[in-house]
């Protein structure tokens, strides 16, 4: 056995303060294999040696250590709409609807006000739950309800959750749900016809497809929800400032120089069909290369095939 790597991985389990099952999974191994290596008594047979993996994990985990990540969420002024939204449908028990372009913060919003609040229920929804039973069991799984029922059963238990409680029901990219589904949501706002207890607020966030299967050729179908509807968004890259740019990029703010330059050019990214996920991804793609200049910036967006301003 490799003490020195027995006594870095204790190390790296007290300084992140992760679970062993935690670690055994990044490393790749079983729990009962890393449990039994940290107490000493793991025997290696034949190629079963799990050192060289632990070993592989601390070399990929220095790497990462390396390289510039995005933050966490910062109080852009779409996400920060987006977040006052929520919490205005949260306060007052009704539904809205954010939509917009991709990736200008509307999903940094949500997450950030899900962060805050426990009592929010947030789902992001794929094609693989398009449809009402299966979005049922993605709500009933988050409010740790047997998700293997009947429609009619998900529905009453989900509402019995939550009807009377503080919870907001926060579906993101709900442009992927079929239009049965979207227009069974809405149940879960009106009253219930079993009791008098209020139902909760609830956000559908998506892009214009969503948009368009609520106004265009599926409006009537919708028009019960569409009606429904107390507060809405619609965001597009174009509305992206250029504060949201400084706040977003410090570093050039902490320089002490004229970064204009750099600035108007993640600004011309993030206000293009790229978003500012596009500006971001340059910007870190640079940094990483150790190049966060207007030519390496310029040079990166050409590397990386996003359009950038003349």
């Amino acid at each position: 056995m490799n003490v020195t790597l027995k006594e870095r991985l204790e190390e790296h389990l007290r300084s992140t303060g992760k679970s062993q099952n935690a670690l055994a999974k990044e490393i790749g191994i079983s729990s009962a294999a890393l449990s039994q290596y940290l107490a000493g008594k793991y025997q290696a047979q034949g190629n079963s040696n799990i050192e060289p993996k632990i070993e592989e994990f601390f070399s990929l985990t220095e790497k990462a250590a390396a390289f510039t990540t995005a933050p966490d969420y910062v109080a852009t002024s779409i996400s920060t709409d987006v977040y006052n939204v929520i919490d205005y449908c949260h306060v007052s028990r009704c539904m809205g609807t954010i939509i917009g372009d991709a990736g200008i913060g509307k999903t940094k919003g949500a997450e950030k006000y899900a962060s805050d609040y426990s009592e929010a229920i947030y789902i992001t929804a794929t094609k693989a739950c398009k449809s009402q039973k299966n979005i049922y069991r993605m709500i009933a799984r988050k409010l740790r309800l047997n998700e293997n029922r009947n429609v009619f059963d998900l529905y009453y238990d989900i509402r019995s959750k939550l009807d009377g409680s503080n919870k907001i029901l926060i579906i993101d990219e709900a442009q992927h749900l079929s239009v049965a589904a979207i227009d069974d949501i809405r149940f879960f706002n009106d009253k219930s016809d079993e009791s008098d207890l209020p139902s909760v607020g609830i956000v559908l966030i998506g892009n214009h497809e969503l948009r368009t299967k609520m106004m265009g050729r599926y409006e009537q179908t919708l028009a019960q929800l569409f009606n429904r509807i107390q507060i809405q968004r619609l965001m597009f890259t174009t509305q992206v400032l250029v504060e949201d740019i400084k706040k977003l990029f410090p570093v050039y703010a902490d320089k002490g120089i004229n970064t204009e330059k750099e600035i108007r050019f993640l600004h011309g990214i993030a206000t293009s069909r790229w978003g500012v996920r596009g500006a971001v991804k340059v910007f870190l793609n640079s940094s990483n290369n150790g190049d966060i200049s207007p030519s390496g910036l310029t040079t990166m967006a050409k590397y990386m095939g996003i359009g950038f301003p003349a």
